[in-house]
């Protein structure tokens, strides 16, 4: 049996988790003040997750870049590879907002959302 500690940010507590493992599996919490903080210490322990917030190259937009986030949650594990390969895309303008950007991120059913709209960059004739 072992024991982990870790600070919940589920909720504004921000909670001191004192968690116990027998092998890979969580035995018991304590320390939560809401029912948040076991879900999130299990969820922490077993598969963490990460969200993501970046920005993306815009081609021919009135900005350079455009806001994104994902739909879901990725897996720890997976995030340098999302954001390297987010760092990579290149969208074309018009983009508005909330619009799907990419479909499927590396193949684990989540989507790149704009969180902003980036208008077509136009120019004016003399």
């Amino acid at each position: 049996m072992t024991t982990k500690t870790l600070l919940c940010n589920l909720c504004p507590n921000c909670c001191a988790l004192t968690v116990t493992l027998e092998g890979d599996a969580v035995t018991g919490c304590t320390g939560n003040l809401c029912t948040q903080g076991a879900d999130f210490a299990r969820q922490e322990l077993t598969m963490p997750l990460r969200n993501v917030t970046t920005s993306v190259a815009v081609s021919g937009g009135f900005y350079p870049l455009c806001s994104v986030r994902l739909s879901a949650p990725i897996p720890l594990s997976r995030l340098t590879e999302a954001v390297d390969l987010l760092h990579s895309l290149t969208v074309t303008a018009p983009v508005a907002m909330g619009q799907v950007l990419l479909e499927d991120l590396l193949g684990l059913g989540v989507q790149v959302l704009s969180t902003r709209s980036v208008p077509a960059l136009r120019f004016c004739k003399d």
